[in-house]
């Protein structure tokens, strides 16, 4: 069985969706556009990392790392 809190960190793993992501068009910041991959890919890698036993820190600070941010 698997844990409620590994289980929402699979839902959002594979099954991410765009309306969990702010509105481009609400949004007065000219860096949105850029950032929002990389926030995408953080996402990512951090629930990546917390499935395979990471703490939500570790795993925060283990995508920084893998897109080169610390």
């Amino acid at each position: 069985m698997i844990h409620p809190m590994n289980r929402s960190a699979l839902d959002r793993y594979r099954l991410p969706r765009i309306k969990w992501w702010p509105d481009a068009q609400q949004v007065r910041e000219p860096a949105f556009d850029q950032l929002r991959s990389l926030a995408f890919d953080l996402v990512v890698i951090s629930e990546k990392a917390h499935l395979v036993g990471a703490s939500s820190a570790e795993a925060v600070c283990f995508a920084l790392a893998e897109k080169g941010l610390v």
